[in-house]
């Protein structure tokens, strides 16, 4: 499975393209002017673009739609891009994520590029949704007062993943949003997750004596 760290680290420059080179990069809009985009989607091996809309939901702000989609589009055609986070209302309702993930702009490949977001606790019945308009890839979050590895967590990926192969065939690539934790990582057939734990602890001398190789 493919292993999305979240940019940018903290530090100088160098120390981005000392720990991007070669990995596959995750950028946030809402973190977007925080480093050099530009720098690493130059070293790192592909790239992937999230809405940003966990981290202002914590803020208390309101995700500026149009403006995450310009942002994309400018990275539609690069060569190391593979996909991007459809807009997503955190404690919304289904019915208002529905609606943003029916209206992703038609510009992009629906089958490739655009990934809807799904919440542990939603409906299950929104997998066949995606699938009807002709998604190929859906993000899996932890939301809904769902956290990571807690009882509730580890019933509702069973859960979703019996759905998934049972009733509607695998017809998805699965990614898990903040996942990458070797125990979830080792449970479920995941095509890829993500994490900003090592690029945050990558020049950290808090909790190890020494940096990352």
């Amino acid at each position: 499975m493919i292993h999305y760290h979240g940019g940018p680290c903290p530090g100088t420059r160098d120390d981005n393209v000392k720990f991007f080179k070669g990995r596959d990069c995750l950028l946030s809009f809402a973190y977007k002017d925080a480093g050099d985009e530009q720098l690493l989607f130059e070293v790192c091996r592909t790239f992937i673009l999230d809405n940003g809309a966990f981290t202002v939901w914590r803020n208390g702000g309101k995700l500026d739609i149009d403006g995450f989609y310009s942002w994309v589009d400018g990275y539609r055609k690069h060569p190391r891009f593979e996909w991007f986070l459809i807009p997503d209302v955190i404690g919304g309702t289904e019915s208002e994520n529905d609606r943003l993930v029916a209206s992703c702009k038609t510009s992009f490949d629906l089958k490739h590029q655009c990934c809807p977001v799904f919440h542990l606790g939603e409906r299950l019945e929104r997998f066949n949704f995606f699938h009807e308009l002709g998604y190929r890839r859906v993000a899996l979050g932890s939301a809904n007062g769902i956290d990571l590895k807690s009882t509730a967590f580890w019933n509702e990926m069973r859960k979703i993943f019996h759905y998934l192969d049972k009733e509607l065939d695998m017809p998805f690539k699965v990614h898990g949003l903040r996942m990458l934790d070797p125990e979830i990582v080792s449970s479920f057939p995941f095509s890829s997750g993500d994490s900003s734990t090592a690029s945050r602890n990558a020049i950290a001398d808090i909790n190890w004596k020494h940096r990352y190789s």
